[in-house]
């Protein structure tokens, strides 16, 4: 089980109506995550050339709350903040010509992730802004606070820092550090 303030961000493999096509494409970040800036950078694969691709960001009920130009690349940032505290998802629109993909198709549902408050941030950044803090320790504090993916970089370089330590090897290899 995944820290219990991202466990409802993990993905769900339903059945839903409809088939996946071919070719597609995989939402890559943020996923399952909470992430610390409003504007986190969105990352996917990218479908043969000639796509433009569009990200679609809602909160709950649907509620579009950010839309990205087309994008030639398979990232983007969105240009204002987004909303933090509640669980957002996202999804991206391939377009070329008159066809159109939208992705993640079923039966995957779109990926979660939340901002974090300003709050959480200004707990985090005491923490790592402490001279005396390990990676060990910013590891379990962006853990704690759901942020997996940054909680992932603090705990390979911890093991990297101490690879005789094997709890801290296992732990690199655990959940946490395959956190999705």
């Amino acid at each position: 089980v995944l820290f219990r303030s991202v466990s409802e961000l993990q993905p769900i493999h339903e059945v839903l109506m409809g088939s996946a096509s071919e070719a597609r494409i995989n939402l890559t970040a943020p996923t399952a995550t909470a992430v610390v800036t409003a504007r986190p950078v969105f990352r996917w694969t990218a479908l043969e050339s000639g796509w433009t691709y569009r990200v679609r960001i809602f909160a709950a009920g649907f509620q579009l709350v950010a839309e990205s130009p087309g994008v030639m690349g398979t990232e983007w940032t969105p240009a204002t903040d987004l909303p933090s505290g509640g669980n957002l998802e996202w999804q991206v629109t391939a377009v070329r010509g008159d066809e159109r993909r939208t992705f993640p198709q079923p039966p995957l549902s779109p990926p979660k992730f939340r901002v974090l408050d300003s709050a959480a941030v200004a707990r985090l950044q005491k923490i790592t802004a402490r001279p005396d803090a390990s990676d060990l320790v910013k590891a379990a504090a962006y853990a704690e606070a759901g942020v997996l993916d940054d909680a992932k970089v603090f705990l390979k370089k911890a093991a990297a820092e101490q690879p005789a330590r094997a709890e801290i090897q296992k732990l690199a290899e655990s959940q946490i550090g395959r956190a999705h």
